[in-house]
């Protein structure tokens, strides 16, 4: 899934991309981002069950260097009602970890929510996503 490509893209530091395939352009302008605790938002306009993306995608944005995982119990509400095949259950389990995670967030934020629709984005006087 390409949102998650992107939210994991934006919480790694660029030092972690450095023996990758990523463009030299793309490394570039990693690398001079800041570097202090920000948050990804990934918006989903439907629930869990329709989401696109594999387990393995979403194992990686829970392994982030500094980062924290989060999802939203009130995002889930109906999940004994879904009909879900076993790949899709043990994402869900993966979801459900993030949601019922202990402890407070540190680092970079990923947050994943569900039947969200954007209604604005905002911005800062530099064209920076606030």
């Amino acid at each position: 899934n390409v949102a998650l490509d992107v939210a994991r893209v934006l919480s790694k530091s660029a030092e972690e991309f450095a023996d990758t395939e990523i463009s030299k352009d793309a490394l570039r302008w990693l690398s001079k981002r800041p570097t202090e605790a920000g948050k990804v938002t990934v918006v989903g306009r439907r629930g869990f069950p329709e989401a696109k993306f594999t387990n393995k995608e979403l194992r990686e944005i829970t392994r982030i260097n500094g980062a924290t995982a989060r999802a939203f119990k009130s995002e889930l509400i109906g999940k004994e009602e879904w009909h879900l095949d076993r790949a899709k259950k043990r994402g869900l389990h993966l979801v459900e970890e993030m949601v019922s995670h202990g402890s407070p967030p540190t680092g970079r934020q990923i947050l994943l929510r569900f039947h969200s629709v954007p209604r604005r984005v905002l911005t800062s006087a530099d064209g920076r996503t606030l």
